[in-house]
């Protein structure tokens, strides 16, 4: 690899991992617009990189990421779903773990948060199944998607919501 190529890329990287720490903090203080403004940066210097797995894998959580500020931050569910499914799409090509539940954890929100509350409950269901009880921080998780599904079902399916 040339040495400009090298350089190139390492700012890239810098660039990208600096943007999203900027998010962060902009989160963080409640500022929606800024936090959506570095993400936004960071996506963007990921997208110029060459697509290796390890990539992939930080735009799948950098879209996830992208999504929850649309969707508790900026109140705008339509670009929340589509950040979602982008996720979501990355996550398709590798191990179905967690981090995919996580996923189709997050576009259940951002369905229930869209009213359209029959796929909320499909994708927080399909969800569930990437959740272990191996420990008390998973017990938790699974717990937290499991009430959420049941406020969910009890949109339109107050007989199956008991159930959660």
């Amino acid at each position: 690899m040339k040495f400009s190529k090298i350089v190139i890329l390492l700012f890239l990287l810098l660039s990208n991992f600096s943007c999203i720490d900027l998010g962060k903090v902009y989160e963080n203080l409640k500022q929606g617009e800024l936090s959506f403004k570095y993400r936004l940066m960071g996506i963007d210097s990921l997208v110029k990189l060459e697509q290796t797995n390890s990539i992939k894998k930080a735009l799948a959580t950098a879209y996830g990421n992208l999504s929850h500020i649309y969707r508790n931050h900026l109140n705008d569910s339509e670009n929340a779903i589509t950040c979602a499914h982008k996720s979501l799409e990355f996550r398709e090509n590798f191990e179905k773990n967690k981090s995919y539940g996580i996923s189709l954890y997050n576009l259940g929100r951002d369905y229930a948060m869209n009213n359209e509350f029959q796929k909320s409950a499909d994708f927080m269901k399909q969800a569930l199944q990437f959740f272990k009880e191996g420990s008390n921080k998973e017990i938790y998780q699974k717990s937290v998607i499991e009430i959420n599904l049941g406020i969910i079902l009890s949109e339109f399916d107050k007989e199956k919501a008991v159930y959660y």
